[in-house]
C-alpha cells in the first residue's frame, strides 16, 4: 500500500501531510503531471527503455492525425509518424539518462511546413526504468520573425548604403556595430576596420566634453539629441559636421545602442563666417 501511494503522490493525483510520525494522505488539489503535459502547446512523446511509446500528449497526436490507441503500447519503429524522422530515430538510440540531445525538424503539415526544435531528454521513468521524453517545441513563428528582421536588416542595409549622409551606429560602451559607406570616404577608413572598435570620433579636445554631455542627456523621453561640431579630416584640415543622435531603446526603456546621422556642413560655416 505505502509503495502504490507514494506513485499517487509522485503522479500528482495524491498529496499528503505530516502529523508526527504519520502521514495524512488525500486527494490531491494539483494538476497531475501527464495532465499538465496534455495543454501544453508543445508536443510531446514519452517511450521506455524498450522504444515504446508510453504517452503522447494532445499537441502530437493532433499534428500526427492520430488517436492515443494508435500509439500508446506501439513500438517506435512500427509507427509511420511525421515527427519521427531517420535522424531523431537514430538520435532515441544514443540517448542515456541525464544526457539531452537537441535536433531540428521540418514537416510538412495541413499543406504548411511546420519547423520544430526536437529535444530528447534521457528519463527515470516509474519505478527507476530508463526511457526518453521527447519535446517538440513549434518554432515556426519564431523562425519567420527571425526571417523578417534578417530581411528588414537587409533592406536598412542597402537604403543606408545609399545615403550621401554619413551613418554609424555604436553600443553604449561606444563598441562600432556599424558604419555606411558614405562614412568610409569621408573619414579614409574600411568598414572591416572600424567595426568592432570603439567609436572615437576625430573631434578636437576642447569639444569632446561637450559633446559627451549632450550625448548623455539622450534618454527614452528625449532620444534625440542634434550637435554640431568641428572635426579634424583627413586631410588635417579643420570641417564642421551636423550630426543627428538618436538613441535605440527596448520596450523595457534599456538602451540599445545609438544611431549618428551627419552630414557635412563646412561650406555653411565657412560662408557665414565672411558674412
Amino acid at each position: 500500500m505505502a509503495k502504490y501511494l507514494d506513485v499517487l503522490v509522485i503522479s500528482g493525483e495524491v498529496a499528503f501531510d505530516r502529523i508526527g510520525p504519520a502521514k495524512h494522505y488525500f486527494l490531491s488539489q494539483r494538476m497531475p503531471l501527464y495532465d499538465m503535459l496534455s495543454v501544453t502547446s508543445d508536443c510531446i512523446l514519452i517511450i521506455d527503455a524498450f522504444n515504446v511509446v508510453t504517452y503522447a500528449n494532445t499537441a502530437f497526436l493532433e499534428v500526427e492525425g492520430l488517436n492515443s490507441d494508435d500509439v500508446i503500447g506501439k513500438k517506435i519503429s512500427t509507427l509511420s509518424l511525421k515527427m519521427i524522422n531517420e535522424e531523431i530515430a537514430s538520435a532515441l538510440n544514443n540517448t542515456n539518462p541525464g544526457v539531452t540531445i537537441v535536433k531540428e525538424l521540418l514537416i510538412n503539415t495541413h499543406s504548411e511546413i511546420q519547423i520544430f526544435k526536437v529535444r530528447i531528454i534521457g528519463t527515470v521513468l516509474h519505478g527507476g526504468v530508463t526511457g526518453l521524453t521527447i519535446f517538440f517545441e513549434n518554432i515556426t513563428q519564431k523562425r519567420l520573425c527571425q526571417e523578417k528582421l534578417k530581411s528588414s536588416e537587409q533592406l536598412y542595409r542597402a537604403v543606408v548604403e545609399d545615403q550621401t549622409e554619413f551613418i554609424i551606429r555604436y553600443l553604449p560602451d561606444r563598441t562600432v556595430i556599424f558604419v555606411n559607406k558614405a562614412y568610409c570616404r569621408a573619414f579614409g577608413v574600411e568598414q572591416d576596420e572600424i567595426i568592432g572598435t570603439v567609436f572615437t570620433p576625430p573631434i578636437p579636445p576642447r569639444e569632446v566634453k561637450q559633446i559627451n554631455s549632450l550625448l548623455s542627456e539622450i534618454t527614452v523621453d528625449n532620444p534625440i539629441v542634434i550637435i554640431k561640431n568641428s572635426v579634424l579630416m583627413p586631410n588635417m584640415t579643420i570641417g564642421w559636421h551636423k550630426w543627428t543622435n538618436r538613441g535605440i531603446f527596448s520596450d523595457d526603456g534599456d538602451l540599445i545602442d545609438y544611431q549618428s546621422v551627419g552630414r557635412d556642413i563646412t561650406l555653411n560655416v565657412e560662408s557665414e563666417k565672411t558674412q
